[in-house]
């Protein structure tokens, strides 16, 4: 009879040191695997990234990295990174991710999130929309970062005088609403008539165009600059209760005053847009009178000397001549000739003003009286013993000195040459060949002769009252 030989199963079972240390290895490998599994199976490839959050939050090792609410991966080191130069102290993150996020758009946001109110905390990703994707071992910089508000930081805003002070307003709220069921249905209907016009102010208010951005940084703007000025705003506060307390008091008539205020507002604005070219026509006379304004002070000192002076004189002979002046002006006046006279006289000065006018600037700008005086003294100032000649150049050769239908072509006469301020034409007209009558084209420039008067009668001058004392004393 054949012996049946031991099958592999009997001789493992019979083997009680190989089955130990295999229940052995295996329970080592469970344990393994069960220690490291919040960081992520072994041998499983993984989407390596950094982030930057401004504050780690209670984060640890192993806490989850989720996405729209979904397990991605997991956080593999939190690294403390402190202030240099302009970058704030924060916290770097080491992310295992699952390769099905390879790669993360750059713009992608990230937070850290509260996953209980144990304490316990998670960090949320919430990828953006660019085209560019973060590399492996990439980094989400701080900018990325979202700041999040902790329920103990929002616990934390209120003093114990304020936490008191809600918890008033909220039991005198309870006791308000108490019995009033009614009433708060009635609010609720209104409250949704309201919601639409709500709506639209929202949607206001929240347009690019509105700036609702930059009026809350005005007012926190305006609040930073009132804040070194409370004490003062408080006590104007306080004494604007007693200017309202004023104001109560008049009753209607304030009513009566604003009533009136918009009509009187269209009134004066119809008068200020009258007054505009009369405000203008004042800004040129006092543009105008800027000039004359500087001579004011020079002018007063010597009106004061002269009344100091005049004043003991007429005080003097104000009995005797100023009596008898004023008689004989009286008389003048009422001769039925003066009136026709004055009438004369003032169409004279009109005259006088015009030739006055043209004749200032021929004279201080080209000086045109005193080289004509020159001229004809010098005209005989050349003779011999029988006495004077006359200068004179005779044309000789031309038919100029014949009368003649038509001037001659090479005639060249100017009966009223320009002598104003910017042109002195006369004796600076430029020859050209051929006939030139009246103005030469152009400018001829303001050149022109200086003369001065003959040795001695500046002095004669002076003598007779006609010129002031010479500089130093000297009459």
């Amino acid at each position: 009879m054949r012996r049946r030989s031991p099958s592999a199963v009997g001789d493992f079972s019979g083997n009680p040191v190989l089955v130990g240390a295999v229940a052995v290895v295996l329970t080592a490998v469970g344990v393994f695997l069960s220690y490291n599994a919040n960081e992520g199976l072994p041998f499983v490839p993984t989407y390596q990234v950094t982030a930057e959050v401004p504050d780690a939050n209670q984060l640890v090792e192993a806490d989850e990295v989720r996405v729209g609410g979904a397990r991605v991966g997991l956080i593999k080191s939190v690294e403390a990174v402190p202030r240099r130069g302009d970058r704030p102290a924060h916290a770097r993150l080491e992310l295992a991710l699952d390769v099905a996020q390879d790669p993360l758009p750059v713009d992608t946001r990230v937070q850290v999130r509260p996953r209980s109110i144990l304490g316990s905390k998670y960090l949320a990703l919430t990828p953006g929309r660019s085209r560019r994707g973060v590399p492996a071992g990439g980094t989400l910089p701080l900018s990325r970062a979202v700041p999040v508000v902790e329920l103990d930081e929002a616990f934390s805003t209120f003093d114990p005088r304020t936490k008191a002070g809600l918890r008033g307003a909220l039991r005198g709220l309870g006791d308000a609403l108490a019995g009033r069921g009614r009433s708060v249905n009635e609010s609720i209907v209104a409250f949704r008539r309201l919601l639409p016009p709500a709506e639209r102010l929202l949607r206001v208010l929240a347009a690019p165009s509105t700036n609702l951005r930059g009026l809350v940084d005005g007012l926190a703007a305006t609040t930073g600059a009132l804040a070194p000025v409370a004490p003062q705003l408080g006590s104007l506060i306080d004494r604007a209760g007693v200017t309202l307390e004023a104001l109560d008091s008049t009753g209607a008539a304030l009513g009566e005053t604003i009533d009136q205020l918009a009509p009187t507002e269209a009134v004066g604005t119809r008068v200020f847009g009258r007054l505009g070219p009369v405000l203008a026509d004042a800004a040129a006379i006092a543009t105008e009178l800027r000039p004359a304004a500087r001579l004011l002070p020079a002018a007063a000192r010597d009106l004061d000397g002269a009344l100091a002076a005049g004043i003991p004189v007429l005080r003097d002979t104000t009995g005797r001549t100023l009596g008898a002046t004023l008689g004989s002006l009286e008389r003048f006046a009422r001769h039925p000739a003066s009136l026709a006279s004055a009438r004369k006289l003032l169409g004279a000065t009109g005259t006088l003003r015009a030739f006055l006018t043209f004749l200032a600037p021929a004279q201080t700008v080209c000086n045109t009286f005193g080289t004509w005086a020159r001229n004809i003294v010098s005209t005989g100032g050349e003779g011999d013993a029988n006495g004077s000649w006359i200068r004179l150049v005779p044309l000789t050769g031309s038919d100029q000195i014949y009368q003649q239908a038509t001037p001659d072509p090479d005639l060249h006469l100017n009966f009223y040459p320009n002598q104003n301020a910017t042109e002195c034409e006369s004796g600076n007209e430029r020859y050209v060949p051929g006939q030139a009558i009246g103005n030469p084209p152009g400018s001829q420039g303001t050149a022109h002769a200086e003369t001065a008067p003959p040795p001695g009668v500046p002095e004669l001058a002076r003598r007779a009252g006609l010129l002031p004392p010479a500089p130093g004393g000297g009459r």
